[in-house]
């Protein structure tokens, strides 16, 4: 899974989190300056997720699946 922030991260305090359907939390880490992520998702089962993304002035929530 690859990640990209299209909008620069205006702080350090910025978050994204991987969260399951069953809303367990799989993946949290702080962004920094960085402006793209990729994780290694092939454990994982198939199915629906939710990528958070959380700082100062912006809250998303964007689903992808897992196949």
């Amino acid at each position: 899974l690859s990640i990209e922030l299209l909008e620069p991260v205006s702080g350090s305090d910025a978050v994204v989190q991987i969260v399951s359907m069953d809303g367990q939390l799989l993946y949290s880490n702080k962004v920094g300056m960085a402006n793209r992520i990729a994780l290694n998702t092939q454990s994982w089962a198939s199915g629906l997720y939710f990528v958070k993304y959380i700082s100062n002035t912006a809250d998303y929530t964007m689903p992808f699946v897992k196949q």
